[in-house]
């Protein structure tokens, strides 16, 4: 079964993401998530990049899944 995806314009926030078992969020590149307005759970991502030891620039290239408590884990590509 393939996903549907809805787009949609309000800002992505902890109390939107609550609502929604899953959400897929495009980033700009970045080498600092701190420059990404509005960017929820950035402190998250950014201690789950630290501890892989890599670096915001990297997520254009490999992806993170996030679970429902905001804790991350590696996207995996095929």
């Amino acid at each position: 079964m393939l996903a549907k995806l809805e787009q949609t314009g309000a800002p992505m926030t902890v109390a939107n993401l609550a609502r929604v078992r899953h959400a897929l969020m495009v980033l700009p590149k970045t080498t600092r998530l701190e420059t990404v307005p509005g960017l929820p759970f950035a402190d998250t991502l950014s201690r789950a990049l630290a501890r892989r030891k890599k670096k915001p620039e990297d997520l254009a290239n490999d992806g993170f899944a996030s679970g429902r408590a905001g804790r991350l884990g590696h996207a995996r590509r095929r």
